[in-house]
């Protein structure tokens, strides 16, 4: 897929949904459309991307900087912009060069500036460039896992953001082709008003990103006419094909859990999502004051200990 819809991402992230009845927010990203709660899972972001999932991840080793790091980098923080200067730099003819140094940078490159968003002040995870010195651990990693985790904290702090800027122009960080992803596989009517179709020959392909081509990019009403102003919009599950259970066995014969819930009263959902947003707003106020007391509590402690120490040195 070369193309990417801004105005489809930001509609979704403008009905993105934190939590709904208690289900946590790490199983399922959810969009309030219409009457219903649309569930986007871990299990369709590994179909979108075609990466591996896995139930119990080991940690990687943050302190640890491999050769690569310390060649290139050579310090303990490194910018996103920075790979891209090193891939740009690389020269396989330099002496001091060895062979698979540009695929090793190259993958950070992908790392940072496809699967972890296209910021390029963010840092990289130093603990990725020890799995590049190892391309054989780099490959069975399961990258769904961190992927998923980057997308959930995305979403959270991308959705707030949207409602401070008050109509302003917004960046979304963040990698979100997955979203754009299960939208074509799911809302049935992108299709139907020919905005996307599926590449010939590419109807079986892994990951399902690849074989999908996007047609033309409609202005947002367009979207709002098939999707989200509209009340009968067409939407199907996606459902793991045997060859994708064949080569990620975690994905199941279906993707598991509850992926829509009808809204009875959607007014109703609107208030409690409303007085949500009043009581955190009312925590964090809160918060905010008893850190403000506890610095002023801080701060006079301080000054009275710098005051005896006064007196004892006058003594």
């Amino acid at each position: 897929m070369k193309t990417i819809s801004g105005q489809l991402q930001l509609r979704f992230l403008c009905n993105y949904v934190k939590k709904v009845n208690h289900i946590k927010e790490t199983e399922a990203i959810r969009f309030h459309i219409q009457n219903s709660v649309i569930s986007f899972t871990k299990k369709d972001l590994c179909m979108a991307l075609g990466l591996k999932m896995d139930a119990v991840k080991s940690d990687l080793e943050e302190e640890m900087k491999g050769p690569l790091w310390e060649k290139y980098f050579g310090k303990s923080r490194v910018k996103r912009r920075e790979v891209q200067d090193a891939l740009m730099k690389y020269n396989s003819k330099e002496p001091e060069v060895e062979q698979n140094d540009g695929v090793k940078i190259a993958l950070l490159h992908v790392l940072s500036h496809g699967l972890f968003g296209n910021q390029v002040a963010r840092e990289l995870q130093s603990s990725y460039a020890n799995l590049v010195e190892d391309l054989e651990a780099f490959n069975t990693y399961p990258w769904a896992e961190d992927v998923w985790a980057n997308l959930v904290s995305n979403m959270r702090t991308n959705a707030k953001s949207l409602k401070k800027c008050k109509g302003e122009r917004v960046t979304v960080p963040g990698c979100l082709i997955e979203i754009q992803v299960w939208a074509f596989e799911t809302f049935t009517g992108l299709a139907k008003a020919d905005i996307c179709k599926v590449i010939e020959g590419r109807e079986m392909s892994i990951p399902r990103a690849v074989k999908w081509e996007f047609i033309k990019k409609p202005h947002l009403e367009v979207f709002c006419t098939i999707i989200f102003k509209n009340k009968e919009f067409e939407w199907e599950r996606m459902q793991a094909t045997s060859l994708e259970i064949e080569k990620f066995p975690n994905l199941g014969p279906n993707t598991g859990g509850i992926v829509r819930e009808r809204i009875e009263n959607v007014k109703l959902f609107e208030k409690k999502k409303k007085k949500g947003k009043e009581k955190n707003t009312r925590i964090g106020r809160k918060r905010k004051k008893m850190k403000k007391m506890c610095r002023k509590r801080m701060m006079m402690k301080a000054q009275w200990v710098l005051g005896m120490r006064g007196k004892l040195l006058l003594c």
